[in-house]
């Protein structure tokens, strides 16, 4: 079955139902503009980028596209999540409504995020999560939800509660601000100014760093800034460390090639830095059937990139 075949009405189901609550907290989600480029994002293997131009491009195994925003065209892009069971899908998570690109349903009304977990699950602002199969979480205060080696949800009280294999437990007790995660092996925590990530379901205990300002979650690696503005890396994995192997599990080190960006982010192999309008990625990514690897720079013009209108679905000669 294609991406844009797949019925997805329960999107607009759950955002008629569940609304925006109110007198509650809710998480914040910020733009950088730089050089026509507002936002980084990512989630797995897929990356993207919106643009001042009110478009989205995105790199992924799926290849590369443009998505245009459409009625969309005054929202920002908070989260974004990608699926690769049964087949590639892409899905976006505005303050103005929540889409799948490549087909035409099409669902309003405020998201906090989306992630997936074998379907897609997503989550308003007043804190309730619901995924396709039409379940929805136990917890109805949920600010933020990472999937790392499995899900985790953060609540509007700082605590960070993960499903992993063995029970539903706490990862953080309390003070969480944020929280991280990459597909299969890592989550992270920002804590009170200190990042807190463990690998492989909780097993393994990368060491915490303090006096941190942000923290984001890769495969089997993590990468925080400092309040002095410097970029740290630690972990398991090659290529990441500014194109070197990340080959320390014990101790933080310096990521140079990272101090003078706008925004970073981390996938699940590459960490990618946006500055001065110009996307830098250190890893493995996939674009199509072609393979990005050591340092590499996405998003350059190119005019065959299949541009698509939100709401029209993919034509049929560019499907991915």
């Amino acid at each position: 079955m294609r991406p844009h075949q797949i019925v997805f009405a329960t999107f607009a189901v759950s955002f008629l139902v569940s609304g925006c609550g109110a007198g509650q907290a809710r998480p914040q989600h910020s733009a950088r503009r730089s050089r026509g480029v507002e936002r980084l994002i990512g989630d797995r293997d897929v990356i993207c980028r919106q643009q001042a131009a009110q478009r989205v491009q995105c790199v992924s195994s799926l290849g590369r596209w443009i998505y245009d925003l459409g009625w969309l065209s005054d929202a920002q892009i908070v989260d974004v999540a990608f699926g690769a069971r049964p087949s590639p899908r892409v899905v976006f998570a505005t303050d103005a409504g929540l889409f799948e690109p490549h087909r035409q349903s099409i669902a309003r009304g405020q998201a906090a995020g989306v992630v997936f977990v074998g379907q897609f699950c997503w989550f308003t602002r007043s804190g309730v999560m619901t995924c396709e199969d039409g379940a929805q979480s136990p917890q109805r205060d949920i600010a933020r939800a990472a999937v790392g080696a499995e899900l985790c949800k953060l609540l509007f009280d700082g605590q960070v509660v993960c499903d992993w294999p063995d029970e539903s437990r706490s990862f953080v007790e309390s003070g969480a601000q944020t929280i991280s995660g990459a597909q299969g092996l890592t989550t992270c925590a920002l804590v009170r100014d200190r990042a807190v990530c463990r690998g492989v379901a909780g097993q393994v205990f990368w060491p915490d760093k303090d006096h941190v300002t942000e923290v984001h979650a890769g495969g089997f690696f993590a990468v925080a800034k400092d309040n002095r503005g410097a970029w740290w890396g630690v972990g398991d994995h090659e290529n990441v460390a500014c194109g070197e192997d990340m080959e320390s599990w014990t101790d933080w080190r310096p990521l140079p090639c990272l101090s003078d960006a706008d925004q970073v982010i981390a996938v699940r192999n590459a960490i990618c830095a946006l500055s001065d309008g110009q996307v830098t990625c250190w890893g493995t990514l996939y674009e199509g059937e072609h393979l990005h690897q050591g340092m590499f720079t996405l998003f350059e013009d190119d005019p065959d990139v299949p541009v698509i209108t939100l709401g029209d679905g993919a034509p049929e000669s560019q499907e991915p």
